[in-house]
């Protein structure tokens, strides 16, 4: 199966665009689902993804796996968040408090993410959780009703016709890192 290096850096002033682009407070399945549609949108056209986040099926639909837990168990997982966004106790929005910059993105970065936001970045969680949910736009994503499945990158690779010779290029340099 594939594997990108994670970027937490990357991850995090993503979600901080995505965060102010929805007026600095929102629902962190919005995040989620945003960043895990920016990392799809970049393995489709560049080959690797923006944040490198492991990509699963859940039951409400494919997401960013490290993002996601960050904002699920902030005090667990990585204190880093914390210092970025407030995560509201008892209720599933967040809102960003601390300006992380965009230093670590490159313009293709924020040209892809600009991309998604246009399209997608105003949309209510349940309607991105429809979206994603639809096989024919993302047969990555697998239906379960409980717990997670890995969602392997290089189906993503295939879906955008990559050939299984440079989709075995992009394994190898991925384990060489």
């Amino acid at each position: 199966m594939l594997q990108y290096k994670y970027n937490k850096e990357k991850a995090i002033q993503l979600a901080a665009i995505i965060c102010k682009h929805r007026g600095g407070r929102t629902d962190y399945g919005s995040i989620v689902k945003l960043l895990y549609l920016t990392d799809r949108e970049s393995i489709s056209k560049r080959g690797f993804p923006v944040t490198g986040d492991e990509l699963f099926s859940l039951q409400h639909g494919p997401v960013v796996s490290h993002a996601l837990d960050a904002f699920r168990h902030p005090f667990s997982h990585s204190h880093t968040w914390l210092e970025f966004f407030e995560i509201e106790k008892g209720n599933k929005y967040v809102t960003l408090k601390k300006d992380p910059g965009f230093d670590d993105l490159s313009p293709a970065d924020i040209k892809i993410l600009k991309n998604v936001l246009s399209e997608y970045g105003n949309w209510k969680f349940s309607n991105l959780r429809k979206f994603t949910h639809n096989a024919k736009r993302f047969p990555e994503y697998t239906e379960i009703e409980s717990g997670r499945e890995r969602i392997d990158p290089a189906e993503i690779l295939r879906q955008a016709n990559v050939s299984e010779e440079d989709i075995m290029k992009i394994e190898a340099e991925c384990s060489a890192l």
